[in-house]
């Protein structure tokens, strides 16, 4: 099977979740972080014929990298690459890789979980974050050193704040809607690792929130660092 590009990018944001990856047969793959506070969910356009584990995922796209066209060669332990062309589209001849899988009972753990669906216990609040919200908030966070990102519902609007909860009152808003809800709730922007895009966001004051991108069969749920009533300054 030819490896397509789509995929390669979700092992790619998966990859910055969690450096081992379980991939079961058929075309959804799943990973959750070693903290287990962030999973995320990608439905495919091709599938995989047998379950694998990959042990080292970075080591994994950089074997990859070596392929423009990657098409994998299962066998029991281990998978076969190889492509007509390298990286640099010059003949690659019979160039192939071969890497050997993770041992599946190492990962017992996160495949017991992975298993549900990815549902919050409840929806308090909703709203459409689009790319050009999503990219200024990152950007604003990165240039101003805040770690983290807060939802912020209070007064019939809901906005997403740049903040640094624990040493600065700095802080970096963009409004998104409107909503009856009322709460803070805290990410820290390390758990937060979505792909380009818009999402339809759902909030829930448990301390969890749903991302959904709206062009990529693609969601990620990630727990909240904090969670506050709105009229508490932080």
């Amino acid at each position: 099977m030819i490896i397509h590009n789509e995929t390669i990018e979700y092992l790619k944001n998966f990859a910055e979740i969690n450096q081992s990856l379980v991939i079961e047969k058929g075309d959804v793959i799943k990973t959750i972080s070693e903290q287990t506070n962030v999973m995320a969910r990608a439905g495919l356009k091709q599938d995989f014929p047998q379950d694998f584990a990959i042990y080292d995922l970075n080591k994994f796209l950089g074997v990859l990298s070596l392929f423009a066209e990657p098409e994998f060669k299962f066998r029991e332990k281990s998978i076969t690459i190889q492509s007509s062309v390298d990286a640099n589209n010059f003949t690659a001849g019979d160039s192939v890789a071969e890497y050997q899988f993770a041992n599946m009972s190492l990962f017992e753990n996160e495949r017991k979980i992975l298993a549900k669906d990815i549902e919050l216990p409840s929806e308090d609040a909703s709203f459409k974050l689009e790319e050009k919200y999503l990219i200024s908030i990152m950007r604003a966070a990165s240039v101003m050193s805040l770690p983290e990102i807060a939802v912020v519902a209070s007064e019939g609007k809901i906005k997403l704040q740049a903040i640094d909860s624990k040493t600065s009152v700095d802080s970096y808003a963009v409004e998104l809607g409107q909503t009856d809800s009322n709460f803070k709730m805290i990410f820290k922007i390390e758990n937060l690792k979505m792909m380009k895009g818009s999402y339809d966001v759902k909030i829930s004051n448990k301390g969890l929130g749903h991302f959904r991108n709206c062009e990529k069969d693609l969601q990620s749920v990630s727990y909240t660092h904090l969670t506050l009533p709105t009229n508490r300054e932080v």
